[in-house]
């Protein structure tokens, strides 16, 4: 195994990129205005898509590398007002619930993100076993679903870094980003919603990310965020 795809500490670099991605924050779920950088709970929804066992680990994000120029898009698109009622799913009427809303994307973006394999509590497999099955299903393509970033419909491809490039030569402070919308070590399947904030700075095109029982993360339970920012997170197998 290379360097550049894993190693022993179970730490692996991989790329996504595609045309469009909007991580949106809760406070913009009407009209969709994306971040400028993705989530580091997107980060690991994308990952836990193409590996994903929670009862023997959950997926660390130390570092995101922003490969291409930020650049936004606007757009329009006509949504549904309602969801499928869980009682009988009864069909929506799509003529007298359609709307038009507006959204601003993220376009032509390619991320390298760095992360870590953590074993879960009682996890048997030793981390290596669990690092060398990662860097399979990445080599070869595999996936338990199509990767987004952030939104369904920014479908997206990925592969393991082989280290070439530099990220952007751009800094900036992001202020207070979205860290996650779970506990991301809870593996119950119905795990409780628990929003967390940290402050995010890119500096020459990196952001490091802190581990979530850092003081930098601030754990606000079910807090100001008083739910799953639709479109922010693409938390799989837990997925929101």
């Amino acid at each position: 195994m290379s360097d550049v795809c894993g190693n022993s500490a179970g730490l692996l670099t991989v790329e996504f990129w595609g045309p469009m991605a909007c991580f949106c924050p809760p406070y913009a779920k009407v009209d969709r205005l994306s971040y400028a950088v993705p989530t580091p709970s997107a980060l690991r929804g994308m990952l836990a898509s193409v590996y994903c066992k929670p009862a023997e680990f959950w997926w660390a994000i130390r570092k995101i590398e922003i490969m291409r120029p930020i650049k936004y898009l606007s757009v329009r698109r006509n949504e549904v007002k309602r969801r499928l009622s869980d009682r009988g799913m009864r069909p929506i009427d799509v003529t007298a619930c359609r709307t038009q809303r507006a959204m601003t994307v993220l376009k032509d973006v390619r991320y390298r993100v760095t992360a870590q394999i953590t074993p879960a509590d009682g996890c048997r497999r030793p981390l290596a076993a669990l690092t060398d099955q990662a860097v399979r299903r990445f080599e070869k393509g595999q996936c338990f679903q199509q990767p987004y970033l952030g939104l369904r419909e920014c479908i997206c491809d990925f592969a393991l870094s082989d280290g070439l490039g530099r990220p952007i030569q751009e800094s900036m402070d992001l202020n207070l980003m979205v860290f996650d919308t779970h506990v991301p070590y809870d593996n119950r399947k119905n795990a409780p919603f628990s929003s967390s904030l940290y402050h995010a700075v890119m500096q020459d095109g990196v952001i490091l990310v802190p581990d979530y029982d850092s003081p930098e993360v601030i754990k606000l339970g079910r807090g100001i965020l008083a739910g799953p920012a639709e479109g922010s997170d693409a938390y799989v197998a837990g997925t929101v």
